[in-house]
């Protein structure tokens, strides 16, 4: 069974996607922050009133061993944005971070390879069609690379 992680207030959703999307404990993410290469930053300071961005989820992804395949709603074409279709696509990795616009406006969520989503705030939304979810923006696929950088010999 893939673990399930609650985000613990109202604008850690981030942490708590990366924390299941890696498999990890909250802590092991929230302790990991970071605003460019290698340098940390409180958690305090990285969430703000808005939670992560991201950068901040991409900085921690890449610090921590994790490549990513991006696929965004919209791909541009002489400045203007065309949308993919099917939209959202089909899941492209074991496990990726979804960036959503909820009831409670943006949000992170989990999707795994068979279809199923882990949203850390609510649980009983199991799919990216859930009627809560007024649209996918992007889907992170991610892959993993290497050891954390602090284990690296």
């Amino acid at each position: 069974m893939l673990n399930y992680i609650q985000q613990r207030g109202e604008v850690d959703c981030g942490i708590a996607a990366i924390a299941m999307a890696c498999d990890l404990k909250y802590e092991q993410v929230a302790e990991g922050l970071v605003t460019g290469p290698g340098c940390l930053i409180r958690l305090s300071e990285a969430m703000g009133s808005e939670g992560l961005n991201d950068d901040l989820v991409k900085d921690w992804l890449r610090l921590n061993g994790w490549a990513w395949q991006e696929i965004a709603r919209n791909a541009w074409q002489r400045g203007a944005p065309l949308s993919r279709h099917p939209w959202p696509p089909q899941p492209f990795a074991v496990t990726h971070i979804c960036f959503v616009e909820a009831t409670r406006g943006w949000h992170y969520c989990v999707l795994d390879f068979d279809g199923t989503v882990r949203d850390p705030w609510k649980k009983e939304r199991r799919s990216l069609d859930h009627p809560d979810y007024k649209r996918v923006a992007s889907l992170l696929g991610l892959f993993k690379v290497q050891r954390k950088r602090s284990e690296a010999a």
